[in-house]
Protein backbone atom coordinates (compact mmCIF):
# COMPACT_ATOMS: atom_id res chain seq x y z
CA UNK A 1 0.00 0.00 0.00
CA UNK A 2 1.47 3.31 -1.10
CA UNK A 3 1.84 6.03 1.47
CA UNK A 4 0.33 9.35 0.36
CA UNK A 5 1.46 12.29 2.43
CA UNK A 6 0.57 15.97 2.04
CA UNK A 7 2.72 17.75 -0.56
CA UNK A 8 4.11 20.11 2.06
CA UNK A 9 5.70 17.22 3.98
CA UNK A 10 9.20 16.58 2.56
CA UNK A 11 10.26 12.95 2.45
CA UNK A 12 13.86 11.83 2.57
CA UNK A 13 15.58 8.54 2.97
CA UNK A 14 17.63 7.58 6.05
CA UNK A 15 20.90 9.40 6.61
CA UNK A 16 23.65 8.66 9.09
CA UNK A 17 22.68 10.45 12.30
CA UNK A 18 20.64 13.17 10.58
CA UNK A 19 17.08 13.60 9.37
CA UNK A 20 16.12 15.49 6.23
CA UNK A 21 16.18 18.82 8.07
CA UNK A 22 19.68 18.40 9.50
CA UNK A 23 18.57 17.78 13.10
CA UNK A 24 20.33 15.10 15.06
CA UNK A 25 18.40 11.89 15.63
CA UNK A 26 20.35 11.14 18.79
CA UNK A 27 23.77 10.27 17.40
CA UNK A 28 25.09 6.90 16.26
CA UNK A 29 23.02 3.91 17.28
CA UNK A 30 25.03 1.45 19.44
CA UNK A 31 25.94 -1.79 17.72
CA UNK A 32 24.08 -3.88 20.30
CA UNK A 33 20.84 -2.65 18.73
CA UNK A 34 21.81 -3.52 15.14
CA UNK A 35 19.33 -6.40 14.98
CA UNK A 36 16.37 -4.16 15.93
CA UNK A 37 14.36 -2.36 13.24
CA UNK A 38 14.06 1.20 14.53
CA UNK A 39 12.32 2.63 11.48
CA UNK A 40 8.79 3.93 12.06
CA UNK A 41 5.92 2.00 10.50
CA UNK A 42 3.67 3.41 7.79
CA UNK A 43 0.85 3.70 10.30
CA UNK A 44 3.06 5.91 12.45
CA UNK A 45 4.00 8.02 9.44
CA UNK A 46 0.36 8.60 8.55
CA UNK A 47 -0.48 9.59 12.13
CA UNK A 48 2.53 11.91 12.45
CA UNK A 49 1.76 13.60 9.12
CA UNK A 50 -1.84 14.13 10.21
CA UNK A 51 -0.60 15.53 13.53
CA UNK A 52 1.64 18.03 11.75
CA UNK A 53 -1.27 19.15 9.59
CA UNK A 54 -3.54 19.57 12.63
CA UNK A 55 -0.85 21.49 14.49
CA UNK A 56 -0.46 23.87 11.55
CA UNK A 57 -4.24 24.33 11.23
CA UNK A 58 -5.04 24.87 14.92
CA UNK A 59 -1.67 26.39 15.95
CA UNK A 60 -1.50 24.28 19.09
CA UNK A 61 -0.80 20.79 20.30
CA UNK A 62 2.52 19.15 21.10
CA UNK A 63 5.81 20.54 22.33
CA UNK A 64 8.89 21.29 20.27
CA UNK A 65 10.13 17.81 21.11
CA UNK A 66 6.90 16.25 19.86
CA UNK A 67 7.12 18.27 16.66
CA UNK A 68 10.70 17.14 16.12
CA UNK A 69 9.71 13.52 16.72
CA UNK A 70 6.91 13.80 14.15
CA UNK A 71 9.37 15.08 11.54
CA UNK A 72 11.69 12.16 12.21
CA UNK A 73 8.84 9.68 11.90
CA UNK A 74 7.64 11.20 8.62
CA UNK A 75 11.18 11.44 7.23
CA UNK A 76 11.59 7.69 7.65
CA UNK A 77 14.91 7.83 9.48
CA UNK A 78 15.85 5.36 12.17
CA UNK A 79 14.70 6.52 15.57
CA UNK A 80 17.42 6.57 18.21
CA UNK A 81 16.88 4.19 21.18
CA UNK A 82 16.74 7.15 23.57
CA UNK A 83 13.89 8.63 21.51
CA UNK A 84 12.12 5.27 21.47
CA UNK A 85 12.12 5.33 25.27
CA UNK A 86 10.91 8.96 25.20
CA UNK A 87 8.04 7.84 22.99
CA UNK A 88 7.14 5.00 25.34
CA UNK A 89 7.25 7.39 28.32
CA UNK A 90 4.96 9.89 26.56
CA UNK A 91 2.26 7.32 25.86
CA UNK A 92 2.53 5.85 29.35
CA UNK A 93 2.19 9.30 30.92
CA UNK A 94 -0.88 10.42 28.97
CA UNK A 95 -2.63 7.07 28.42
CA UNK A 96 -5.28 7.72 31.06
CA UNK A 97 -6.11 11.19 29.75
CA UNK A 98 -6.33 9.81 26.23
CA UNK A 99 -8.72 7.05 27.32
CA UNK A 100 -10.92 9.66 29.01
CA UNK A 101 -11.16 11.70 25.79
CA UNK A 102 -11.82 8.82 23.39
CA UNK A 103 -15.29 8.97 21.90
CA UNK A 104 -15.66 12.70 22.56
CA UNK A 105 -15.24 15.69 20.20
CA UNK A 106 -11.87 16.33 21.82
CA UNK A 107 -10.55 13.09 20.28
CA UNK A 108 -12.15 13.71 16.87
CA UNK A 109 -9.40 14.97 14.56
CA UNK A 110 -12.00 16.50 12.24
CA UNK A 111 -13.64 18.55 14.98
CA UNK A 112 -12.83 22.15 15.80
CA UNK A 113 -12.82 21.06 19.46
CA UNK A 114 -9.98 18.60 18.96
CA UNK A 115 -7.75 18.70 22.04
CA UNK A 116 -4.07 19.52 22.19
CA UNK A 117 -3.48 16.06 23.61
CA UNK A 118 -5.04 14.45 20.53
CA UNK A 119 -2.73 16.46 18.27
CA UNK A 120 0.31 15.58 20.38
CA UNK A 121 -0.78 11.93 20.39
CA UNK A 122 -0.69 11.92 16.60
CA UNK A 123 2.66 13.72 16.50
CA UNK A 124 4.21 10.84 18.45
CA UNK A 125 2.78 8.26 16.04
CA UNK A 126 -0.72 7.72 17.44
CA UNK A 127 -1.90 4.32 18.61
CA UNK A 128 0.46 2.70 16.10
CA UNK A 129 3.39 4.52 17.74
CA UNK A 130 2.23 3.43 21.17
CA UNK A 131 2.24 -0.26 20.20
CA UNK A 132 5.51 0.15 18.27
CA UNK A 133 7.36 1.88 21.11
CA UNK A 134 6.18 -0.74 23.61
CA UNK A 135 7.51 -3.58 21.45
CA UNK A 136 10.78 -1.83 20.61
CA UNK A 137 11.40 -0.91 24.25
CA UNK A 138 11.18 -4.58 25.22
CA UNK A 139 13.73 -5.42 22.53
CA UNK A 140 16.05 -2.60 23.63
CA UNK A 141 15.88 -3.65 27.27
CA UNK A 142 16.65 -7.26 26.31
CA UNK A 143 19.66 -6.11 24.28
CA UNK A 144 20.87 -3.95 27.17
CA UNK A 145 20.54 -6.84 29.59
CA UNK A 146 22.44 -9.21 27.32
CA UNK A 147 25.19 -6.68 26.65
CA UNK A 148 25.45 -5.82 30.35
CA UNK A 149 25.78 -9.47 31.34
CA UNK A 150 28.70 -9.82 28.93
CA UNK A 151 30.53 -6.74 30.22
CA UNK A 152 30.17 -7.32 33.96
CA UNK A 153 32.80 -9.21 35.90
CA UNK A 154 31.88 -12.60 37.41
CA UNK A 155 31.94 -11.09 40.92
CA UNK A 156 29.40 -8.41 39.95
CA UNK A 157 27.20 -10.99 38.24
CA UNK A 158 27.15 -13.13 41.37
CA UNK A 159 26.27 -10.06 43.44
CA UNK A 160 23.40 -8.95 41.21
CA UNK A 161 20.88 -10.49 43.60
CA UNK A 162 22.27 -8.38 46.44
CA UNK A 163 23.00 -4.99 44.91
CA UNK A 164 23.08 -3.25 48.27
CA UNK A 165 26.17 -5.20 49.29
CA UNK A 166 27.98 -4.35 46.07
CA UNK A 167 27.21 -0.62 46.16
CA UNK A 168 27.98 -0.37 49.87
CA UNK A 169 31.41 -1.86 49.22
CA UNK A 170 31.93 0.49 46.29
CA UNK A 171 31.04 3.55 48.38
CA UNK A 172 33.34 2.45 51.17
CA UNK A 173 36.21 2.16 48.72
CA UNK A 174 35.57 5.55 47.13
CA UNK A 175 34.56 7.68 50.10
CA UNK A 176 36.84 6.29 52.76
CA UNK A 177 36.07 7.03 56.44
CA UNK A 178 33.39 9.65 57.04
CA UNK A 179 33.05 11.99 60.03
CA UNK A 180 30.46 9.65 61.55
CA UNK A 181 32.83 6.69 61.27
CA UNK A 182 35.69 8.70 62.76
CA UNK A 183 33.62 9.71 65.79
CA UNK A 184 32.49 6.10 66.29
CA UNK A 185 36.06 4.82 66.08
CA UNK A 186 37.33 7.31 68.66
CA UNK A 187 34.41 6.60 70.99
CA UNK A 188 35.51 2.96 70.91
CA UNK A 189 39.07 4.03 71.68
CA UNK A 190 40.39 2.91 68.30
CA UNK A 191 42.55 5.04 66.05
CA UNK A 192 41.00 5.87 62.71
CA UNK A 193 42.57 4.23 59.72
CA UNK A 194 42.56 5.64 56.20
CA UNK A 195 43.51 3.10 53.51
CA UNK A 196 46.17 4.32 51.12
CA UNK A 197 45.64 1.75 48.41
CA UNK A 198 42.02 2.28 47.40
CA UNK A 199 41.10 5.94 46.79
CA UNK A 200 43.51 8.63 45.71
CA UNK A 201 46.06 9.91 48.19
CA UNK A 202 44.34 13.29 48.13
CA UNK A 203 41.16 11.74 49.48
CA UNK A 204 43.14 10.13 52.27
CA UNK A 205 44.79 13.43 53.14
CA UNK A 206 41.40 15.11 53.35
CA UNK A 207 40.15 12.36 55.65
CA UNK A 208 43.20 12.77 57.88
CA UNK A 209 42.63 16.51 58.06
CA UNK A 210 38.96 16.02 58.90
CA UNK A 211 39.83 13.52 61.64
CA UNK A 212 42.25 16.02 63.14
CA UNK A 213 39.56 18.67 63.03
CA UNK A 214 37.13 16.41 64.86
CA UNK A 215 39.71 15.51 67.49
CA UNK A 216 40.55 19.17 68.04
CA UNK A 217 36.99 20.39 68.44
CA UNK A 218 36.00 21.82 71.89
CA UNK A 219 33.30 19.17 72.32
CA UNK A 220 35.77 16.34 71.71
CA UNK A 221 38.37 17.83 74.07
CA UNK A 222 35.71 18.24 76.76
CA UNK A 223 34.75 14.59 76.43
CA UNK A 224 38.39 13.56 76.58
CA UNK A 225 38.84 15.51 79.87
CA UNK A 226 35.67 14.03 81.35
CA UNK A 227 33.81 17.34 81.31
CA UNK A 228 30.28 18.00 80.11
CA UNK A 229 30.63 19.36 76.53
CA UNK A 230 27.41 21.34 76.99
CA UNK A 231 28.47 22.88 80.28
Amino acid sequence: MALHLPPWVPIAGPQEGLCAHGRSTGGPIPSRYSHIDLTASQGMQREAAAGLELRTRHRRGGTRKGYSMARRIVDGVQIHPDNVRDMFAFFARFAQQADDQRGSPKWDAGSDEVSSLRIAWKLWGGDAGRAWSRARRRQLDAADKEDGAKSLSPWVQRSEADRAVYWRAWLDRVQGPTERKIRAQWRRGARGHVPRSGPAVLQADRSNARRAQVRGSPRHLARADGRDPNG
